[in-house]
């Protein structure tokens, strides 16, 4: 068990504890607390705002068709999870469970989101193991951050071609955190209910924007010690997400997860080369890893 205290401030600790619970090197009863303080003051500020500023403490119709939207991801969330592909209808009790709210402050013309997940959360993931409950987190902060997070932490930790000397405590964390963010991603890939979940999420807040210029959504990621990362989506680029045939990294950014096809032998002490594919296949080829990341040997496009 490490010997630092056990908190979950941001998206990468989710990685990194998970890598240490599936190999056994932290119990998972001891995240429990940490999880749930994590969801009840998730600090990635999700909103929609209405870019010609009319709300001011209201909701107009292009607002509401997203309150719409959301409610039905949060209700499909909740069936998936506790029924799984059963053809059932959710009780009124069930519904009125995971009903969100959402107030607009007079003056304010933003909509905030992410509150209404850490309301849910604890009904949704009853039952679950700690582990379960991790990866059913990390799957929630990518549908309600459109995949922005997620990118974030791959570009830090595995696709950064910088890297500075590190203390053996600080190597030993990355290690964690990208061994923890390939187990998490790979989990969700090969779920078909965690890709509907996923799939269904981000399509629940892109389309109230395809379908009106006149709404925005806001992802800042707020980080101690760095700067705020902020991320603005509006119909251009949901119109450039949606894209059919993808043409901009942007687009693999918020649309892409990497799936784990197959493991070869390296001839190279301390290496592994490792067989890779998009999660719509149309990427695909092997990469290299090593101590001090990910170097990339064939890869194309199909």
């Amino acid at each position: 068990m490490p010997n630092e205290q056990i908190r979950i401030n941001k998206a990468e600790d989710l990685y990194y504890y998970y890598n240490l619970i599936d190999e056994s090197s932290i119990e998972e009863s001891s995240i429990e607390i940490a999880l749930d303080d994590f969801i009840k003051n998730f600090d990635i500020e999700t909103s929609y705002t209405d870019s010609l500023d009319r709300l001011q403490g209201h909701v107009d119709s292009d607002i509401a068709t997203a309150i719409v939207k959301f409610q039905e991801f949060v209700n499909l969330t909740y069936k998936i999870a506790k029924y799984q592909d059963q053809d059932i209808n959710l009780s009124d009790a069930e519904l009125n469970s995971i009903k969100i709210y959402v107030k607009v402050d007079e003056g304010s013309s933003k909509l905030k989101y992410a509150k209404a997940l850490s309301k849910i959360f604890n009904e949704v993931t009853n039952g679950m193991t700690a582990t379960q409950k991790i990866v059913f987190a990390t799957l929630m902060v990518g549908v309600v951050t459109v995949g922005v997070v997620t990118n974030n932490v791959s570009q830090k930790y595995i696709e950064s071609e910088t890297r500075v000397e590190l203390s053996q405590e600080e190597t030993e964390r990355q290690s964690n955190i990208i061994n923890g963010f390939t187990k998490i991603n790979s989990e969700i890939a090969r779920n078909p209910l965690y890709k509907t979940i996923d799939n269904e999420g981000k399509k629940a807040i892109l389309d109230p924007i395809k379908k009106s210029n006149n709404v925005t959504y806001k992802v800042t990621e707020k980080i101690e010690g760095e700067d705020d990362k902020i991320s603005v989506i509006d119909q251009t680029k949901v119109k450039q997400i949606l894209k059919t045939k993808r043409n901009s990294a942007e687009s693999d950014i918020l649309r892409s997860h990497f799936k784990i096809n197959g493991i070869l032998n390296s001839t190279e002490q301390g290496k592994v080369k490792v067989q890779i594919s998009t999660s719509d296949n149309i990427l695909n080829g092997t990469v290299e890893l090593n101590h001090y990341g990910l170097k990339v040997h064939r890869l194309h496009r199909d």
